[in-house]
C-alpha cells in the first residue's frame, strides 16, 4: 500500500482528509472493524467523486482506480486501528481436548480455495473441512503440538475435524432457515449464543465456570428447540423443560431428530440452579462431557431446520478476483 501512496501522495492527502468524517458515520452506524476499509471506500466513490477522467463509475469495484483508493483506504486504517482491524467477526468459537485441558478452536464458517484458473476463487460453505485448511492454526494458545504422539495428534486431528462440521453445520442449517419469523431468528441467535458461551466457560475454568457451562448447553438445546416451534408459526410455551417442549414441537408437526439422547441433559431445574451457581458434579470432566454429546444434538435438531436451499459439503460459489488485487500486494 506504501507504493500506491507514494505514487498518488495528492489523491491520498485527499482521500486521508476525508476518512475521520467518514470513519465516524461508519462508526455511528455500527460497522464493525473489519468491514469498514471496504465501506468507507465505497462511500468516498459514491460522496466525494463527482468523476472519473479517463475512466468509468460503472462497477467501480473492477477498476483501477478503485483499487488505488482502497489502498490508500486500508492504509489509513491499519495506522489508526492496528491489529484489532484483523480481529475476524463471525467465527465459530469452540473446544479441544489436549492433554486433558480444554483449548479454545476458532473455526471459520465458510473458507475459500484457490480456482483452477487461478483468476478466479471458490467460497466454500460446506460444513466439513476443506483439504488446504489448517485447523491446527486455529487452536487458542496451543501447547507444545510437535511433541504429541502419533496417536495424540490423530485423535487431535480427528477432534478437530468433528468439532468443525458439527459447528459448521449447526450454524448452517440455522442460518438457512426460510422462512424466518421474528422469533425464530431470536431463539437462533441465543443457541448460536449460548453454545459458544459454553465454550468459554469450560476454558476458562474459574470457580462456577463449569456450572455455568452446563446451564448454557441446557439453554442452546431448549432455544434450538424453540426455535423449531417458532419456525412453525407456534408460540414457544414459557417453559425451561426439554422433554414438555419436544412434546410441544412434535404437536405442531416438527419431528425432531435425536430425541432420545437428551437424557444425558440436567432436568430443567437443576440446570436453574447450575446457572446460579450449585457446583457442578464432576467438574470440567462433566462440563466437557456434556459440550461432546450436545454438539451432535444439536447438529441433529438443526437438520429438521425448514429451508428453501439446502447446502452439502461441496457447496461452493465461484468469484471472479478483481484484477487490482496487485495493490494489495506491493510490500
Amino acid at each position: 500500500m506504501t507504493k500506491v501512496e507514494a505514487s498518488n501522495t495528492e489523491l491520498a492527502e485527499a482521500v486521508r482528509n476525508a476518512l475521520p468524517v467518514i470513519d465516524k458515520i461508519l462508526g455511528a452506524d455500527g460497522r464493525d472493524l473489519p468491514s469498514r476499509p471496504m465501506a468507507a471506500t465505497t462511500l468516498f466513490v459514491e460522496q466525494f467523486i463527482i468523476d472519473v477522467r479517463g475512466g468509468s463509475k460503472e462497477k467501480p469495484y473492477l477498476q483501477e482506480w478503485f483499487a488505488i483508493i482502497f489502498a490508500i483506504v486500508a492504509g489509513w486504517y491499519e495506522a489508526k486501528y492496528g491489529a484489532a482491524l484483523k480481529t475476524k467477526s463471525g467465527i465459530l468459537l469452540g473446544v479441544v481436548q489436549i492433554h486433558n485441558l480444554p483449548f479454545k478452536v476458532r473455526v471459520p464458517p465458510t473458507y475459500a480455495a484457490p480456482h483452477a484458473s487461478g483468476e478466479l476463487s471458490d467460497l466454500c460453505f460446506g460444513p466439513s473441512l476443506g483439504e488446504r485448511e489448517t485447523p491446527l492454526k486455529w487452536i487458542d494458545s496451543p501447547p507444545a503440538l510437535e511433541s504429541l504422539t502419533t496417536r495424540q495428534s490423530n485423535r487431535l486431528d480427528r477432534d478437530l475435524r468433528s468439532l468443525t462440521k458439527l459447528l459448521r453445520s449447526t450454524n448452517l442449517n440455522f442460518m438457512l432457515g426460510d422462512p424466518a419469523p421474528e422469533q425464530y431468528k431470536q431463539f437462533r441467535a441465543v443457541t448460536l449464543g449460548s453454545i459458544r458461551k459454553a465454550a468459554e466457560h469450560i476454558v476458562s475454568g474459574g470457580e462456577g465456570d463449569y456450572a455455568s457451562a452446563a446451564w448454557e448447553i441446557h439453554y442452546a438445546v431448549e432455544n434450538a428447540v424453540k426455535a423449531l416451534i417458532a419456525q412453525a408459526g407456534a408460540q414457544p410455551d414459557l417453559e425451561h423443560g426439554l422433554s414438555h417442549l419436544v412434546k410441544q414441537a412434535q404437536s405442531v408437526g416438527v419431528m425432531l431428530n435425536g430425541t432420545k439422547n437428551i437424557e444425558f441433559l440436567p432436568s430443567a431445574r437443576t440446570a436453574i440452579k447450575y446457572r446460579y451457581g450449585k457446583p457442578l458434579p464432576g467438574g470440567y470432566r462433566a462440563a466437557f462431557a456434556m459440550y461432546q454429546k450436545a454438539l451432535p444434538l444439536l447438529a441433529d435438531f438443526s437438520s429438521t431446520v425448514k429451508r428453501s436451499l439446502v447446502l452439502g459439503d461441496g457447496a461452493t460459489i465461484t468469484l471472479r478476483k478483481p484484477p487490482w488485487f496487485q495493490f494489495l500486494e506491493d510490500e
